[in-house]
């Protein structure tokens, strides 16, 4: 009986450490479940890491179909972001925002004067707490995925 109890003491105990677990992913990243693509978003600052092209090969980043959206991304909560070049000079800001069903991430930059410079509505590929890339629409049915990683870079002053 003494046996029986044990086990079950034993039971109690580690049965919801082996459930909390259940979310370390390789490299001991925790996924938290039922995160709002928002919230993942503004999560952490990212920087680009990679593009790839429509047949899933590599593109260099300062080629012309990655270049423009190569850098480090830092998305607020409160849907304003800023962009900056990798020598941490400004390239953007504005707001954003992502679609309810997590799909699409529009941009909205803005100038120093508040004018609307342009608008920027792409596809999401991937977005979770390890990667964020999107699809770049191209001509003739091509386009270019820009994939990003977290960084801890600290947000330049801008």
């Amino acid at each position: 009986m003494k046996f029986f109890k044990s086990i079950a003491m034993v039971s109690i105990l580690v049965l919801p450490l082996l459930n909390a677990c259940t979310y370390l992913k390789p490299n001991n990243v925790v996924e938290v479940p039922n995160l709002t693509p928002k919230v993942l978003l503004a999560a952490t600052p990212w920087l680009t890491t990679e593009a790839k092209d429509q047949n899933a090969q590599a593109v260099a980043l300062d080629d012309a179909r990655a270049t423009n959206y190569v850098g480090y991304a830092y998305f607020k909560k409160d849907g304003s972001f800023k962009m900056y070049n990798l020598d941490d000079s400004l390239k953007m800001q504005g707001t954003w925002s992502v679609s309810d069903d997590g799909k699409t991430r529009t941009i909205n930059a803005y100038d120093g004067n508040g004018k609307l410079l342009f608008t920027r509505v792409v596809e999401i590929v991937t977005l979770n707490s390890q990667e964020f890339s999107y699809r770049v629409a191209g001509q003739n049915g091509q386009y270019t995925d820009i994939i990003h990683k977290p960084t801890d870079h600290a947000e330049p002053k801008s």
